[in-house]
């Protein structure tokens, strides 16, 4: 049986959601099966095109009810022209518009709970309550599958299914080349000579820790004026370019200018951990998995992280990584100070545990390989049915 699979969500910019639609996509091709991916368009369009997937494209990232039920109606039409199989939704807004039409057309829904949302209020709660409403639930963490048991209820539990975050540990594999290509972009930084490379990789958003990052880089400057840093932050800037500018005015506020970039995403990623010397995580609210940290525990690099959320799945705090306490930016120099000083075989080591975590507990096969189960699992009941 050839199956059709249609996975939903906003849009395709970068970001830990979409580039796991395209990690599925390849394996919805690779098994032979249709593989179709609706949203506003973006960046990865090419990428996902040239995976083998078809892309359609449709005003998924709009809340407006009136266009939810709209992307209902032409989600429905499209499902009967294509002959979709099964609908798979990422995010809430798109999650709306295909319950509507998985419902109407009675087509196996799964949804992935991407991250704990914001529900402080009642309707907040009603509206995010969409992604508990699949047939089969995907939380990419146990911190996930926790939250929607509290959130709405231990009734849900035979439905959800912890699957993590999968990083492609192939690709995330320390190398010669990718030593000389992170030597490359340290120039291209202007990286100074000798300097310890501490970067921050995640999207522009408050909630993300960068006011911490900044604040870390400085006092951790005060507390050791004799080790040379320079740090950069990496995040997709458009459409968060008046937050990027209050970071900059901060950055120059306190003298950091001439140590610490505000960048751009950076699509080669491998690239830029191989170029790193100590990667951060100070996310304030707790990450529903932690990719970054999964990926850098693959290239053997150091890593620093919150002792909140998913991060705390992946990382063994001083085997393979540090978890540092939330708030407590003292401690979390202090930290860094101790990462930046380890000795050179006990650095290798760490580096060394962290892959084999990763390789173990997080690959990207596995996650792959679980996803397309839950696919044919729901494909033969309806069929059975």
């Amino acid at each position: 049986m050839k199956l059709s699979i249609c996975q939903v969500l906003p849009a395709l910019e970068m970001g830990g959601v979409e580039r796991g639609t395209l990690d599925i996509a390849q394996a919805i091709v690779a098994k032979g099966y249709d593989s179709i991916v609706i949203s506003s368009g973006g960046k990865l369009v090419a990428d996902l095109e040239s995976m083998g997937s078809l892309h359609v494209t449709l005003p998924l990232s709009s809340k407006n009810p009136f266009t939810i039920f709209k992307n209902a109606q032409l989600l429905k039409q499209l499902a009967s022209q294509m002959g979709i199989d099964l609908f798979h939704a990422r995010s809430r807004a798109p999650a709306w518009s295909t319950l509507l039409a998985a419902r109407a057309l009675r087509l196996p829904f799964v949804t992935t709970y991407h991250g704990t949302y914001n529900g402080k209020t009642y309707l907040k709660r009603l509206y995010n309550k969409v992604m508990t409403r699949g047939d089969v639930v995907i939380a990419p963490s146990i911190f996930i599958r926790n939250h929607i048991l509290h959130t709405y209820g231990y009734h849900l539990a035979p439905k959800i299914r912890v699957i993590h975050r999968g990083v492609d540990t192939e690709v995330f594999k320390p190398s010669k080349a990718l030593d000389q290509r992170g030597k490359a972009l340290r120039k291209k930084l202007g990286v100074p000579e000798g300097a310890k490379f501490i970067v921050m990789p995640a999207r522009y958003s408050r909630w993300k820790g960068h006011e911490d990052f900044i604040e870390l880089l400085f006092l951790f400057t005060q507390s050791y004026p004799e080790q040379e840093i320079f740090g950069a932050i990496m995040g997709e800037i458009s459409g968060r370019e008046d937050y990027v500018r209050q970071l900059q005015r901060e950055i120059n506020e306190i003298g950091l200018a001439d140590r610490l970039k505000l960048c751009n995403a950076q699509k080669d990623m491998p690239t830029l951990y191989a170029a790193a010397d100590l990667i951060l995580s100070p996310s304030r609210e707790p990450e529903a998995f932690g990719r970054v940290v999964a990926e850098a525990g693959a290239m053997e690099k150091q890593v620093i992280a919150i002792d909140h959320g998913g991060a705390k799945e992946i990382v063994l705090s001083g085997v393979t990584g540090w978890l540092a306490p939330l708030g407590n930016l003292a401690k979390m120099v202090e930290i860094m100070a101790d990462a930046i000083n380890l000795p050179e075989a006990e650095k290798i080591a760490m580096g060394k545990a962290a892959r084999k975590r990763i390789v173990e507990k997080f690959s990207l096969k596995v996650m792959q390989a679980e996803t397309i189960k839950i696919y044919e699992e729901l494909c033969r009941m309806r069929e059975g049915q």
